[in-house]
């Protein structure tokens, strides 16, 4: 059985969409302040400013690459990315890339198990997130992160198949993460006993 502190991807979408109408919401201020008569908004003149291309072309090199969207079927153990980056993806009704960074850069999720789940008619989203739930906490959090799911302080959740990718893809693979909440890493927490 798991832990409370399992988080499902329906909670996930629905924080991600509290954000997104709240932004939204935000945005719609302004609009509504010029129909209101709020009056016109002075712009400040901005500063010439010079620029070196030679230092600036450096600068460049050495800043991190930044996430790479990523095609949710070529996911791989050592994946790493943010959370919210995800959480924007999940947007849509259903996801199709994934905004994947280089482990050395930032992130707050790591993939660490894929698996197959058996051929046969659909089993229903239930069934799968309880599968993905037990399996991605039991013996594949143990191995990776070196300590039990229950002990741990890091959290898991999965990618899982869709009805539709099921039946028109063939989509039975589940991936497997670990996500530390909002606190930003560099490097793999495989072995991090935590």
């Amino acid at each position: 059985m798991l832990s409370e502190k399992r988080h499902t991807m329906l909670g996930r979408m629905a924080l991600g969409t509290l954000a997104a109408g709240a932004a939204l919401a935000l945005s719609a201020c302004a609009p509504i302040a010029d129909i209101l008569g709020g009056g016109s908004v002075e712009v400040p003149e901005v500063p010439e400013v010079d620029v070196d291309l030679e230092t600036d072309a450096a600068t460049e090199e050495a800043a991190p690459a930044g996430p790479e969207d990523t095609d949710v079927f070529q996911l791989a153990v050592g994946d790493c990315f943010i959370v919210d980056d995800l959480n924007t993806a999940f947007m849509s009704e259903s996801v199709s890339e994934v905004p994947i960074l280089d482990c050395s850069e930032e992130h707050d999720a790591e993939i660490f198990y894929t698996y197959d789940l058996p051929a046969g008619d659909y089993p229903g989203a239930d069934a799968i997130g309880t599968d993905a739930g037990e399996t991605c906490s039991g013996q594949a959090f143990t191995d990776f992160v070196g300590i039990e799911y229950t002990m741990s302080d890091i959290y898991i959740d999965a990618f899982t198949p869709t009805e539709d990718g099921w039946n028109r893809l063939d989509d039975r693979e589940v991936v497997c993460y670990l996500d530390t909440q909002g606190e930003l890493i560099t490097g793999t927490l495989e072995g991090a006993n935590r």
